[in-house]
């Protein structure tokens, strides 16, 4: 709502071009072209992002730049795919009568793949993208899934998807109170 300070936009742009101008003189030819693309995107329209985009267009034909490029996007692929593995195991198991084995849970959800890869220390950016999709399958199942089950009475299932979230996190404490909750709830003493 304020009014457009040119000389203010100007000068944000210049700094931010001079930062993707150093990363660039780094040789990081990957780096510098996601920099140089940001900054074309958030000034475009707000000032003359030409120099920004003259600098991107040279970089993108670069076959580092490429490869990271579709590394990137394969990353994002499968990110996609383990998220809608999530959400279809999450509401298979939510419309069972009973749950399903641990094994169908880890197979489903590839967590023994997640695992390894996540552990992975040759390739930062796919570690990365495991650990983060084993943050989301930890998320809903040690908080999202078992409050819906435990507000149904359903504890058999509560205590399922809470064994899901501690194969991810096994020293959890929420994770490990509440699945101690959900199975006395069963009447499970010994576990």
């Amino acid at each position: 709502l304020a009014a457009r300070n040119q000389p203010w936009i100007d000068s944000l742009y210049a700094s931010w071009l001079a930062r993707a101008r150093h990363i660039d003189s780094t040789g990081d030819a990957p780096a510098a072209a996601r920099y140089f693309r940001l900054v074309r995107s958030d000034f475009e329209g707000l000032t003359d992002v030409s120099a920004a985009a003259a600098r991107l267009a040279v970089l993108e034909k670069d076959p580092r730049v490429r490869r990271t490029a579709a590394a990137e996007n394969a990353i994002a692929a499968r990110d996609r795919q383990l998220s809608q593995a999530l959400v279809s195991f999450a509401a298979d198991v939510k419309q069972a009568a009973s749950p399903p084995s641990i094994n169908e849970a880890r197979k489903r959800l590839d967590l023994d793949a997640l695992r390894r890869e996540a552990a992975r220390t040759d390739d930062s950016t796919a570690a990365m993208a495991a650990r983060r999709a084993l943050e989301r399958i930890f998320t809903h199942m040690s908080f999202y899934a078992p409050r819906d089950f435990f507000d149904e009475r359903r504890y058999a299932h509560a205590a399922f998807v809470l064994r899901i979230a501690r194969l991810i996190r096994p020293e959890d404490g929420f994770a490990c109170f509440w699945q101690a909750r959900a199975l006395a709830q069963t009447g499970d003493k010994p576990n």
